[in-house]
């Protein structure tokens, strides 16, 4: 594989940025086009202007936008992406989270001491502060609905785009 290639899967790889659309085409890519490029997003198994088709991405998500189709058309070389999410089934998920809390409370105390001893009364002001900080922790209960979406979509290479 070529080490630039390897480079840039690993960078973002580590950054996070991933587009399922490319992690799942199966196709021939052709040379990326430029940010500025228009892409036509289509439904799919609508009208889809002539061209060429260059592959097919399939996978099960929890959604996708057009965005992220176009941005994966323009890598893969395509200026026509059509594509569909049909939803398939929602999971619920329901649980607690643990959720601490901190509070610190200052208390300022001032007052006199009287003292007796052998030589008499004796009496001193004093003043203090005092720190107190107290911890909780709660169980706060959630429920999470996800919705799970079935992605297809075809990349075309249009006619009217120049080949490189």
């Amino acid at each position: 594989m070529n080490r630039a290639l390897l480079g840039l899967i690993c960078g973002c790889m580590l950054a996070g940025c991933t587009n399922r659309f490319e992690d799942h085409f199966i196709g021939t890519r052709a040379a990326p086009l430029s940010s500025q490029a228009e892409v036509v997003v289509v439904p799919l198994g609508g009208d889809v202007p002539p061209g060429k088709l260059l592959g097919r991405s399939s996978f099960v998500s929890t959604g996708e936008s057009s965005r992220e189709a176009q941005e994966a058309a323009r890598q893969l070389g395509a200026d026509i992406v059509a594509w569909e999410q049909q939803y398939l089934h929602s999971t619920t998920s329901i649980g607690t989270r643990e959720v601490s809390s901190h509070a610190e409370q200052t208390t300022q105390t001032s007052g006199t001491v009287t003292s007796i001893g052998s030589d008499g009364i004796e009496q001193s002001q004093v003043s203090g502060t005092s720190r107190t900080t107290t911890s909780e922790t709660s169980h706060v209960p959630y429920t999470s609905v996800e919705h799970w979406y079935e992605i297809k979509a075809d990349f075309y290479r249009s006619n009217r785009a120049r080949w490189k």
